[in-house]
């Protein structure tokens, strides 16, 4: 008896099997009721350090990255047609962090292009991008082998240590003739001993500086650390007339306060690396950083230059505020974006677009619109970093302003993964 139940269940299921595209084709023909094919997009990753030792500098910009793709797709409609998908992660400042979220952001949402505020977060997945042959955006750059041609997969937008370092030697060099003295300036630096800490001298950048003219007396400090007294009393002890640090804004802050309490901030022209924050530092200290210099290979906020405005647009749109900065990273964000999908949707169909079509489009790059933020921004199938110039700018009691024109930089960062023949001087 239960046999021919069985029997009976699965006739009834073969001739409902049957039926079904018959019922379907009855159906009503409204096109509310028919699924529409998801829409067009191309997902980017995206890793930052919202905890862990400099989540403080990283964490405020944050909101406006979310709030930049919103304006993409929301105000721009999209770029070339498609709508841009930012899927992000937390790597909380730790290497072994960064390996488990970048894969599961990977196997989860498969992005064909990467954002990273550092790069050295994505040195434990390098096989991974080679492999989806993904392109990385970076923002600043620190670890030489992840961009080494042929198949180097990071693009470097700006904040290289390692080539500003070039170009404050010779501004150091020019300032110290203008003021008339004679014999070799001496510099002293003041830095975290890690790889954001010792880009600067990435390549020999010490070396250099040396064979050009400068004396290079160095002193490193602790991560989180809360008194700078005794770093700075040995430099001033050595008798440094310039005082190079890489710091984050809480950094800043101490170099400045503790540069104040040993009677140092007078006699030394202290030059902070690359922030874009120096309106976080005169909030907290004032007119205390008036006079310190900072390099920039950006023109500052104070030129009124289009990149600024159009990211005070950007930010008013999407959070009804505007934070003060010296970095324009919104807008040429975009027009890079802009500048590589389009170049990939001709190279390979708007059908094709994929990571490797991306990564082909970038080694194509040249002269991208920057709005005036940038003297240069261009890459190639030899070159990973988009500018070779830089500006000396200097606090004022409110603001910060270029004293200086655009200075050429050497590319140390190139020549560490070349060799020192590699990538041509521009002297």
């Amino acid at each position: 008896m239960k046999g021919r139940k069985r029997i009976a269940l699965l006739c009834f299921l073969a001739l409902l099997l049957v039926s079904l595209p018959l019922l379907a084709a009855c159906g009503d023909d409204d096109d509310d009721k028919t699924p529409k094919p998801e829409e067009e997009e191309i997902v980017i990753g995206f890793t930052l350090a919202l905890s862990g030792l400099i989540a403080s500098s990283y964490g405020p910009s944050f909101k406006y990255i979310l709030g930049t793709f919103r304006y993409i797709n929301e105000v721009l409609g999209g770029i070339e047609g498609f709508k841009i998908r930012l899927v992000w992660s937390d790597w909380a400042y730790d290497q072994a962090t960064a390996v488990i979220v970048l894969k599961r952001l990977r196997e989860q949402h498969h992005p064909v292009m990467w954002l990273a505020y550092e790069d050295f977060a994505y040195t434990g997945v390098l096989d991974m991008l080679e492999r989806d042959m993904t392109p990385v955006i970076s923002y600043s750059a620190f670890t030489p082998h992840l961009y080494e041609p042929p198949l180097g997969m990071f693009f470097a937008l700006y904040g290289v240590d390692s080539n500003l370092f070039t170009g404050a030697i010779r501004w150091i060099l020019d300032d110290w003739e203008a003021s008339g003295k004679t014999g070799r300036p001496k510099l002293g630096t003041l830095h975290w001993d890690n790889p954001w800490g010792n880009g600067h001298k990435m390549a020999g950048g010490y070396d250099w500086a040396e064979e050009h003219g400068v004396d290079v007396v160095e002193r490193t400090f602790a991560q989180g650390a809360l008194d700078l007294r005794p770093q700075l009393l040995g430099l001033r002890d050595a008798g440094v007339d310039y005082l190079w640090f890489n710091a984050v804004t809480s950094d800043a802050v101490l170099v400045i306060r503790d540069a104040k309490a040993v009677d140092m901030w007078d006699d030394v022209k202290f030059i902070r690396g690359y922030s874009g924050e120096p309106y976080d530092v005169l909030e907290i200290v004032g007119e205390d950083a008036e006079g310190l210099y900072e390099v920039s290979d950006m023109e500052p906020r104070t030129s009124g230059v289009e990149a600024f405005q159009v990211q005070d647009t950007i930010y008013k749109w999407a959070e009804g505020e505007t934070r003060v900065a010296d970095f324009v990273m919104t807008p040429v964000l975009i027009e890079i974006l802009k500048a590589v999908i389009h170049q990939a949707v001709v190279d390979v169909g708007r059908e094709n677009i994929n990571g490797e079509a991306l990564y082909n489009a970038f080694q194509k790059l040249e002269n991208v619109d920057s709005l005036g933020a940038f003297k240069e921004v261009s890459w190639g199938p030899d070159r990973r970093i988009a500018n070779r110039f830089m500006k000396i700018k200097q606090y004022t009691k409110t603001d910060l302003v270029a004293v200086t024109d655009w200075i050429p930089m050497d590319d140390h960062f190139g020549k560490a993964f070349r060799g020192v023949e590699g990538w041509p001087s521009v002297d």
